[in-house]
């Protein structure tokens, strides 16, 4: 399982001490291994997930940019993914989208839309962009 406390603390140190040694996720079981790799500061260092607007907001001055992507894309995109990586059908997939992810979404994710400081979705991907590269 994803170490909450890990991700923050390796932000922390990879900004302040130039580098961090990360652990390696195995994506199928779900589990850290034991290897690590480094990861050295950069001038531009993109910290992202579903969480890290969360998790970070507040406490890291950074440009902090939430995609907001339709419903109905995500559950395409959820479809196409978990009909051919975990041979579900789609009445499933369907029903778990509806009745698990999006509570979750709301309960969890959602809110981190007043902390970013872009809000990106498909009608003003381009302005951001250029927003961007103004910024950086």
């Amino acid at each position: 399982a994803f170490d909450i406390s890990l991700f923050v603390t390796d932000v922390y140190r990879l900004l302040h001490d130039g580098y961090v040694y990360s652990p390696i996720y195995d994506v199928r079981s779900n589990t850290k291994t034991n290897e690590r790799r480094k990861i050295n500061r950069s001038e531009i260092n993109v910290i992202e997930g579903l969480h890290s607007i969360g998790l970070l907001g507040k406490s890291l001055d950074a440009l902090k940019i939430y995609l907001d992507i339709n419903e109905e894309e995500c559950l395409k995109r959820r479809v196409i993914r978990d009909m051919s990586k975990y041979n579900m059908n789609e009445d499933e997939i369907r029903r778990y989208f509806y009745e698990i992810m999006i509570p979750q979404y709301k309960k969890y994710i959602e809110y981190q839309k007043d902390e970013a400081n872009i809000i990106v979705s498909n009608s003003n991907l381009y302005e951001v962009i250029k927003l961007i590269r103004r910024k950086i």
